[in-house]
């Protein structure tokens, strides 16, 4: 696994109203592992309702990162919890990720998947944030962050046809 990500508890029990105005987002803890190399954290020991990593900014760019690249084009997103660091990801007979110092530019991991790995974490990344968005407030599944990233998921499926 690449990504492991987990939700705190602020989306239970509040109205979709009220999500919409005051939190917009769903958050909680995040960790990207790209072999021996890992940011962030989600460890299970943690208290849950003190993560406050973008868990949506995250999921729809795993999703945009798999467009970009089914469009032959580069991908680079920053990492909003470290903000001098930025992933590079690209495609010439593999997909390539690189972690780099914005300020340096220097490269602090370099790792290589198969696209097909990628596309299966998007897969699964995207199911497993519906699930949890079920699981926890059956209403937020309405969240115009939710109905967004349910847009981007289809045109990625679509281009894979």
């Amino acid at each position: 696994m690449y990504i492991e990500w987990r939700f705190n508890d602020e989306a239970k029990g509040i109205s979709l109203e009220e999500f919409e105005r005051d939190y917009e987002d769903f958050f909680g803890y995040m960790m990207i592992k790209l072999g021996d190399y890992q940011l962030g954290g989600a460890e299970k020991s943690s208290p849950i309702d003190e993560g406050d990593e973008n868990i949506s900014y995250y999921i729809i760019s795993l999703i945009k990162c798999g467009i970009t690249l089914l469009l032959g084009q580069e991908f680079k997103v920053q990492l909003i919890s470290s903000n001098l660091l930025e992933i590079h990801v690209y495609s010439d007979m593999g997909v390539y990720i690189d972690v780099i110092r914005i300020d340096s530019n220097e490269i602090l991991c370099s790792y290589n998947i198969t696209f097909i790995d990628l596309k299966d974490e998007i897969m699964k990344n995207y199911q497993k944030y519906i699930d949890e968005i079920q699981r926890t407030n059956r209403d937020l599944i309405e969240a115009s962050v939710v109905k967004n990233t349910m847009k981007y998921y289809d045109i990625f499926t679509r281009l894979l046809d």
